[in-house]
């Protein structure tokens, strides 16, 4: 019976020893969850900021490039104005290239 006592009590340190190791594995587990999900707030966060301010940074080069396009486009416009315009060369022109020389 000192065998069947000798077994009996290390089925019992085994289950002990299974049951520890489960316990450990699900508090690893849950530790690894919270760490994933306290990563993904900071870095949700993180984006969301950084996004802001390259969202922020686009607007106002895209509103630069438009002040500086309207710029250049209204100065363009007073420098046309202020050609003469010579409409007898430019009706021969336009003669000479539909009629040819006749």
């Amino acid at each position: 019976m000192d065998e069947q006592d000798v077994l009996q009590h290390l089925l019992r340190v085994e289950a002990s020893a299974a049951s520890l190791v489960a316990d450990a594995q699900t508090e690893s587990d849950n530790r690894i969850a919270e760490a994933e999900k306290q990563s993904r707030l900071v870095y949700n966060e993180v984006y969301g900021k950084r996004v802001g301010e390259l969202e922020e940074e686009y607007t106002k080069a895209a509103k630069e490039i438009e002040n500086t396009y309207s710029k250049l486009l209204q100065e363009y416009h007073v420098q046309l104005d202020s050609l003469p315009v010579n409409r007898e060369a430019f009706n021969l022109a336009v003669a000479g290239y539909l009629f040819g020389d006749r």
